[in-house]
């Protein structure tokens, strides 16, 4: 899913709406392996202007920034 995000942003050069509608909960491991590879793979302010996650649910939002915070960490040491 990561490579065919990458592949459409190339080809479209347009911001990525990532929808997160009736998901009821991510995995650890798919929050890391999707955006926070993302995030390391593009920067995080070059992240932040080619994708927008929406409809994230709470708990979702919390597996997403544990995941992201530790994935910026291991990068950051």
């Amino acid at each position: 899913m990561r490579t065919e995000v990458v592949n459409i942003n190339k080809m479209a050069r347009k911001r990525i709406i990532i929808d997160f509608e009736n998901v009821g909960l991510l995995s650890s491991s798919f929050a890391d392996e999707f955006i926070g590879k993302l995030i390391t793979e593009f920067g995080f302010f070059q992240y932040q202007l080619a994708f927008q996650l929406i409809n994230l649910n709470e708990v979702n939002q919390g597996i997403l920034q544990r995941s992201v915070g530790q994935r910026l960490a291991e990068v950051f040491k």
